[in-house]
């Protein structure tokens, strides 16, 4: 179904191993064509890099997370021709002006700049800068970060993958959970647009693969509801998750991948801990 969601508790999670890098002091091959390169600018002692293998941006602009994505003006005539960098606002979320005429938004995220050439960056954000806009409604309340986007040319939909703490449901009547600290209250997010700059939406009254409505006060992706599904115990399963990364392979699978974040339960198990991945049945 267009617009429809995966279903978490089929999903096959594959862990991604990770390998330790060992940064080295120094190259020393001997060949003349290696050199060591400072990690935190990239020029050498000499005050050069290798440009063969290098490309140095002395951008001014210094954001959190960031993402960048090419839009082509044959997509889009208005829009395309540009690299869309999207990344955390600092402070994590804003308050928003009301000057900006968008009725019950109460705060906007996910600073968004865009370049021709990857050097050069302007603000492109639709509100103020950011792209994303959040609603009074909406399940999300704070921490909304590490945007990624990805381009469904089946619904000619910009979609925007990201994590954000929700509110604190103290009724317990909500899908979400309750805590003090926002790390016990962290979900993987979804958002739309029609064009690359915004404003995104917080997915709703889209139907997911399984039937469920998802709506503004549900997150669309609860690992903790889908282990409760399978019999686990919720309480050793917290299953906080952040930094959303979508992959659409060539044979049009789309793969989300993502890291499982600590929290303040002592019960939850340690060994879900990392970075993990899945396959998605639709968008």
């Amino acid at each position: 179904m267009k617009g429809a969601l995966k279903k978490l508790l089929s999903a096959v999670f594959v862990p991604i191993f990770a390998f330790g890098l060992i940064a080295c002091e120094s190259n020393s091959s001997g060949d003349g064509k290696s050199a060591y390169l400072n990690y935190g600018t990239g020029i050498n002692e000499q005050g050069v890099y290798n440009s063969d293998r290098y490309f140095y941006n002395d951008s001014r602009v210094q954001v959190a997370d960031p993402h960048v994505i090419w839009v082509p003006k044959e997509r889009d005539p208005v829009y395309g021709g540009y690299y869309y960098m999207y990344a955390t606002s600092n402070p994590i979320t804003t308050t928003t002006v009301p000057s900006h005429g968008l009725e019950g938004v109460n705060l906007t995220a996910m600073i968004c700049h865009r370049s021709t050439n990857l050097s050069d960056w302007e603000l492109a954000g639709a509100v103020n800068g950011d792209s994303l806009i959040v609603y009074d409604g909406d399940w999300m309340a704070s921490n909304v970060m590490a945007p990624e986007v990805i381009y469904n040319e089946a619904e000619e939909l910009y979609y925007m993958y990201f994590c954000a703490a929700s509110k604190n449901d103290v009724s317990g009547t909500k899908e979400y959970a309750s805590g003090e600290s926002w790390l016990d209250r962290v979900y993987l997010a979804i958002a739309t647009s029609k064009t690359p700059n915004g404003p995104f939406e917080v997915l709703h009254n889209v139907v997911n693969y399984d039937g469920k409505v998802i709506t503004r006060e549900t997150p669309p992706i609860n690992f903790s509801l889908a282990y409760a599904g399978l019999g686990y115990d919720v309480e050793a399963h917290n299953w906080g998750a952040i930094d959303a990364n979508p992959f659409l392979d060539d044979d049009g699978t789309l793969y989300l991948y993502f890291n499982c974040h600590p929290d303040s339960n002592v019960n939850t198990v340690a060994q879900t801990r990392g970075v993990w991945g899945m396959r998605m049945k639709d968008w």
